[in-house]
């Protein structure tokens, strides 16, 4: 398949269908952040404010929502707005006006977007985990007893 770093990455993204140890949980949760980082480094080299690189941080949000839920996309999105704006202040400072009102509106929109869509993607995430949980479970009861008589199934 590749490198073991690739496997771990795989496994760590499939960790959810197949109920993989924490520790793959982690080693995903760290490749996000790693993920985010490079975004910030590669925001902090613009030579200019540009706002198509902040659409990069999407994809790591979306891989929280998915993978992670809710919770920790929200994290994921709060951890990506705070590394965008590092570099903002750094390079114009608190003190100067060179961010004008519509930087500080479009950052603004961009980060509830975000915000949004941590928020939707791991609530759909969360959802589908729950009812696959149920299905699952009166899947097993419906396999242990017979559903016409409620006696025990010898076969299961």
């Amino acid at each position: 398949m590749g490198s073991p770093w690739v496997q771990i990455i795989v496994a760590a993204l499939s960790y959810r269908n197949n109920r993989k140890s924490a520790r793959e949980r982690c080693v995903l949760e760290l490749v996000l952040l790693m993920v985010v980082l490079g975004i910030m480094c590669l925001r902090a080299t613009a030579p200019s404010f540009e706002t198509e690189i902040l659409n990069l941080y999407f994809l790591p949000v979306a891989i929280a929502g998915m993978y992670l839920g809710r919770y920790l996309a929200g994290v994921t999105a709060l951890v990506c707005v705070l590394s965008a704006l590092i570099p903002i202040f750094g390079q114009f400072g608190l003190a100067q006006d060179s961010l004008t009102i519509s930087d500080v509106l479009a950052l603004s929109v961009w980060g509830s977007v975000l915000g949004l869509t941590a928020l939707v993607i791991g609530t759909l995430s969360d959802d589908r985990s729950r009812e696959l949980a149920e299905l699952h479970e009166s899947h097993r009861t419906d396999t242990l007893s017979d559903a016409l008589t409620g006696v025990a199934n010898r076969r299961a």
